[in-house]
């Protein structure tokens, strides 16, 4: 069986039970793949994106494994840019990532000026 959609799998499970560690090795992980030509298939692209949009999202991981997820997606665009544009998944990416920029920081996230 592949490699990919299991370390998927293991990451989204990552994400909703809240493992910082094992969301920021998966994110990590990924992210190494994604430099290597012809390593992630085009068809891992989409659950990719949506792995580290819920990571970069979910206000039960530290900052320090969003921030990770969000290098992730910045990786994601840079290598896979003309399939992004092609498939007309900028614009789901950019509203996704703006709802996770606009969100309300959690209690106790606030930073101090």
């Amino acid at each position: 069986r592949p490699l990919l959609p299991q370390v998927l799998v293991l990451g989204g499970h990552a994400v909703a039970e809240g493992h910082d560690e094992t969301s920021a090795l998966v994110c990590s992980l990924l992210d190494e793949l994604l430099e290597l030509d012809g390593a992630v298939p085009p068809a891992q692209i989409g659950p990719i994106a949506e792995l580290s949009l819920s990571a970069s999202a979910s206000a039960s991981l530290e900052l320090e494994s969003r921030a990770s997820s969000l290098h992730l997606l910045s990786t994601l665009v840079c290598t896979r840019r003309k399939y992004m544009v092609k498939n007309k998944l900028l614009h789901w990416l950019m509203a996704a990532l703006f709802e996770v920029c606009a969100a309300a920081p959690a209690a106790g996230e606030e930073e101090e000026e």
